[in-house]
């Protein structure tokens, strides 16, 4: 298997993940710090069960700090652009 492009997988699971958790706290209204926790906790940790059970990809082949970084700021823009869009569209 070819894990050439993988870590460009890595930052699409993220964007993926942003967008849904963004647009499911706009929706149930999750503000604040719960919001941003649930985000964290579910950019980071899905994304490192991915690549470390699922795939079964050896991470120094591609650095650990650089898939545990790849795509994160862009996916935190793109959940806080779709959270507060999606909560201000939903709530007022």
């Amino acid at each position: 298997e070819n894990f050439a492009k993988f870590p460009d997988t890595v930052h699409w699971l993220r964007q993926a993940i942003a967008l849904a958790c963004g647009i499911v706290c706009g929706v149930l209204p999750v503000t604040g710090v719960a919001a941003m926790t649930a985000f964290l906790f579910l950019n980071t940790y899905v994304p490192y069960l991915y690549y470390t059970s699922f795939a079964n990809v050896n991470v120094d082949d591609f650095g650990a700090q650089k898939l545990l970084m790849e795509g994160y700021q862009a996916s935190a823009a793109l959940f806080m652009l779709c959270w507060v869009l999606v909560y201000s569209s939903t709530q007022f």
